[in-house]
């Protein structure tokens, strides 16, 4: 018999949040805030990755497919849909960056946006083999004086 591949839970937003209406947008499966949120026609919501993982195990076990809360049965084409309401309030939810250090606040549809030039978020050193990770404030001096692996110019070449 074939494994099963490896899961990928959990999916949920793993986020500092700063709202308070937290409990009944998280996941029955990963407790995760939900990510791109689905909802079963018997009235459960999860992220869109947990029952598709729950539907894969069962299916690797020759079982039919049921609502990870309850078992009902499901029909993964009729019974389990996009919750567009839940996924936009989720979305308006006031987080806290994850990058230690770092005081912005904003709407988690933000967060991707903010991250991008946030300089307390965790990035790889540009020179090629270099293995470091730091902190994006600190990356200019690193890979200009610090970086074993940066590129000397010598002086005695001629």
């Amino acid at each position: 018999m074939a494994e099963a591949p490896r899961s990928r839970l959990p999916s949920g937003y793993d986020e500092n949040s700063v709202s308070a209406d937290e409990d009944e947008n998280l996941c029955l499966i990963c407790h995760l805030l939900l990510k791109e949120p689905v909802l079963t026609s018997c009235g459960h919501g999860f992220c869109k990755e947990c029952p598709e993982e729950h539907s894969r195990r069962q299916g690797a076990q020759d079982q039919p497919l049921t609502c990870p809360a309850d078992r009902e049965g499901l029909n993964r084409d009729r019974d389990v849909f996009p919750d567009k309401a839940t996924e936009r309030n989720i979305l308006s939810f006031a987080i806290k960056c994850p990058s230690k250090g770092c005081d912005w606040t904003g709407e988690l549809r933000s967060k991707e946006v903010h991250l991008a030039p946030c300089l307390f978020k965790f990035v790889s050193c540009t020179n090629e083999n270099c293995r470091v990770t730091l902190q994006r404030r600190d990356l200019e001096e690193h890979v200009t004086t610090m970086c074993q692996w940066r590129i000397l110019e010598c002086d005695h070449w001629q």
